[in-house]
């Protein structure tokens, strides 16, 4: 990915100019047009009969992403690239946020780190090359954690060996990664700049109750392994972990039994209370945030998972503005490129709203 900005020049008397959806210049036109002045973060471009581009579009109006023509075979520009060092950005890469990301539950370190892998390397080519990826209880150093408090704190810890002198931060949290920004957002206060929900129900909505059935970590353990897989894909869906759900464990290869395993040694401790008996940890005496909150939820969540509606009721937790946006992608897929993908609807979302925060 070229990571290169554009100035759009053209479209001065339409309003701006014609967006498609593909790269051919005959194909589908994209409601609105992009307009003149905005900048656009260069994805691939094209030398055919002109020159094609694809964006992602960062400050401005108009479609958050297609093709557009950069230069007509007239030789008439429509675009300009922006040489670095005027960029709207910051110079010095210390005065952007720090972006701190949670990944999901149920995945290993590893695991987590190839899930935002993608939003990472888009991150770092529109300019926020600074990144904290924090891992879950129980991998270290959060392995000695007792609580929920403890987890907090030791995260909070993390972030500031890298973000020194209170530097601001940015959180984005997917899925259960939320529960643990949420508490960050309270503790940071102020130098939270904006908290990204990525297809997650707030503390308030209990996540045990509805996918396994329990109402709180410590009914969780002794809940057999089958009835956790069957909750487990009955709430967030897994193609692969679908096919097993009706087996018995015994039949499972490696890779479900060390899932299972690690949904278990995630979900039955006090260090994740998201079970109705529990969440009162979570939201402590003052449930409010006052930190800005921009909710995604995706269209396609199982009627038990993350729905739109169910992610929507983070409203109720911020003094702050709230943005919500759906997109159109199952739970996982909210957060991952298709083959071919070079961005997808969410990346576009924060990214764009990462530059408004910013310039």
């Amino acid at each position: 990915m070229s990571g290169r900005f554009w100035k759009i020049v053209g479209g001065t008397k339409e309003g701006g100019i014609l967006v498609r959806e593909g790269q051919d210049s005959g194909s589908a036109q994209l409601p609105g047009r992009l307009s003149t002045g905005a900048i656009v973060q260069e994805l691939q471009q094209l030398q055919s009969g002109g020159q094609r581009l694809q964006y992602r579009l960062l400050s401005g109006l108009g479609p958050g992403s297609g093709w557009v023509s950069a230069k007509l075979s007239s030789g008439k520009e429509l675009a300009v690239p922006l040489p670095r060092e005027a960029s709207p950005l910051p110079k010095d890469p210390g005065v952007l946020p720090l972006l701190v990301l949670l990944p999901s539950g149920g995945l290993t370190a590893e695991q987590g780190e190839a899930q935002f892998r993608p939003f990472l390397e888009a991150a770092a080519s529109a300019g926020f090359e600074e990144q904290l990826l924090l891992h879950h209880f129980p991998d270290p150093p959060l392995d000695q954690c007792q609580s929920y408090d403890e987890v907090i704190d030791a995260l909070a810890k993390r972030i500031e060996a890298v973000a020194h002198n209170g530097r601001s931060v940015v959180l984005l949290g997917h899925s259960l990664g939320c529960c643990y920004a949420y508490g960050l957002a309270k503790r940071l206060g102020s130098r939270c700049l904006k908290f990204y929900a990525v297809a997650s129900r707030p503390p308030t909505l209990p996540t045990l109750d509805g996918a396994f059935g329990v109402s709180s970590w410590a009914e969780l353990v002794s809940l057999g392994d089958a009835a956790l897989l069957r909750g487990l894909v009955g709430a967030w869906g897994n193609r692969f972990l679908e096919s097993y759900k009706d087996r018995d464990p015994s039949s499972w290869p490696k890779v479900v039994s060390d899932t299972i395993a690690n949904v278990r040694r995630q979900y039955s401790s006090p260090c994740v209370p998201t079970g109705s008996s529990d969440v009162h940890v979570m939201l402590g005496d003052e449930p409010m945030i006052h930190v800005p909150i921009f909710v995604i939820a995706a269209s396609q969540e199982s009627p038990a998972g993350e729905t739109p509606e169910r992610c929507r009721q983070y409203e109720q937790l911020t003094t702050g503005s709230f943005q919500f946006e759906v997109v159109e992608a199952d739970h996982f897929g909210c957060f991952q490129l298709q083959k071919g993908q070079l961005s997808n609807a969410a990346f576009d979302l924060i990214l764009r709203d990462l530059w408004q925060l910013v310039i």
